[in-house]
């Protein structure tokens, strides 16, 4: 039939009916929004790795490739996140020269006072950093069995920790940028700059995630990550922004799909 419209044009962004496209709009403003809320939560919490506000390269050398020459502790307390709440000049030399020393059990009185006033209330059963423990309880005070664990040498982020933010961050992010492309292969781009965006989408996911893990040997693939996450971040917005656009703007201009009725053009049949 002359006049019909292709099947395939019922499945383009353009000719869904308009509760369709508005629940497609909401799901990408909820995506979208969650998205930029993930970055923001990466800015807080990696931050202050470095003992200074805001986020830099430096909180991420640290975050993902750790403080060569420093041990855990040192690192903390000496130019680090920790540093603000050891405050005495005194106190901080007597946990700096205990972990220089080697964190052995002699000489850990002096380390061991400074912990408790200063470090307990959050490094123990229930505190904020309850999953770091410093001692079995407030009360008990600092164990040195369980401190001698942060005198091991700063490497970053844990092994455990970072296998366990891997797969997170894959199969959620993974899942977010399949539906957010699903969408995206539904409007009037073209089919080159389709595969450009969903690929970069996921080729950024996989140089971030995986410099998480090159950066152990070398600090220079946190560079790497800073830009996977810039390509994927982009390519995500770009996708939304052109999904939006095939919705409400081009969808609607005159001679657009959504903008037509079921009737023929004047002047042409309907066909047989």
């Amino acid at each position: 039939m002359e006049g019909a419209r292709p099947a395939a044009a019922g499945w383009r962004l353009a000719a869904l009916p308009f509760p369709a496209r508005l629940l497609l709009t909401l799901f990408l403003a909820a995506a979208g929004a969650g998205y930029a809320v993930g970055m923001l939560n990466a800015f807080a919490s990696h931050g202050n790795a470095d003992g200074r506000p805001g986020l830099s390269v430096e909180d991420l050398r640290r975050t993902w490739h750790g403080r060569p020459g420093w041990t855990l502790l040192a690192s903390k307390v000496d130019g680090g996140s920790m540093e603000r709440h050891v405050p005495i000049p005194s106190e901080k030399r007597a946990l700096l020269d205990w972990a220089a020393g080697g964190g052995h059990l002699d000489g850990f009185d002096a380390a061991r006072a400074v912990l408790d006033a200063r470090c307990l209330r959050c490094h123990s059963p229930g505190g904020q950093k309850g999953d770091a423990p410093f001692g079995a309880s407030r009360e008990a005070g600092a164990s040195h069995a369980l401190v001698a664990r942060f005198v091991e040498p700063d490497r970053g982020m844990g092994l455990a920790r970072r296998a366990t933010t891997t797969h997170a961050h894959l199969l959620g992010m993974g899942t977010l940028f399949a539906a957010i492309g699903a969408v995206f292969l539904l409007s009037d781009a073209g089919p080159r700059a389709k595969a450009l965006l969903v690929a970069a989408a996921y080729g950024g996911l996989f140089l971030d995630i995986g410099s998480w893990w090159l950066a152990i040997p070398s600090a220079a693939f946190v560079w790497t990550a800073l830009l996977g996450a810039a390509i994927a971040a982009a390519a995500v917005a770009a996708q939304i922004t052109l999904s939006l656009r095939a919705m409400w703007v081009t969808g609607t201009e005159p001679g657009s799909l959504s903008s037509r009725s079921g009737a023929p053009p004047p002047g042409r049949g309907a066909g047989p």
